[in-house]
């Protein structure tokens, strides 16, 4: 399953992984996040870097609903987030 971000890490403030970029169209613009966002937790699970979301994602399947908590400026915000495929995924059925 696939968020479609690009995070980072290291930013002020230490915790979660900041969101740096996000694909256009990308199951994580449809749900609203932004660059700069902080994932704080997915699915109530904190996320301290890019391999616990990467954790957490290996948890779901496409099309099933991620809880994210975010921190965009001061505020903390859950978002709910539908996950696509991840890039270079095998497709569901192979062609026979």
């Amino acid at each position: 399953a696939s968020l479609a971000t690009v995070g980072s890490p290291r930013h002020r403030g230490g915790e979660g992984l900041r969101v740096e970029e996000i694909e256009p169209e990308s199951p994580a613009a449809k749900a609203g996040l932004k660059e700069g966002d902080v994932i704080l937790e997915a699915d109530g699970d904190p996320v301290k870097d890019f391999r616990g979301l990467r954790e957490a994602l290996g948890r779901k399947s496409p099309g099933e609903e991620m809880k994210l908590q975010i921190k965009r400026g001061d505020q903390t915000l859950e978002v709910p987030v539908t996950l696509g495929k991840a890039k270079g995924a095998e497709p569901d059925e192979a062609p026979e």
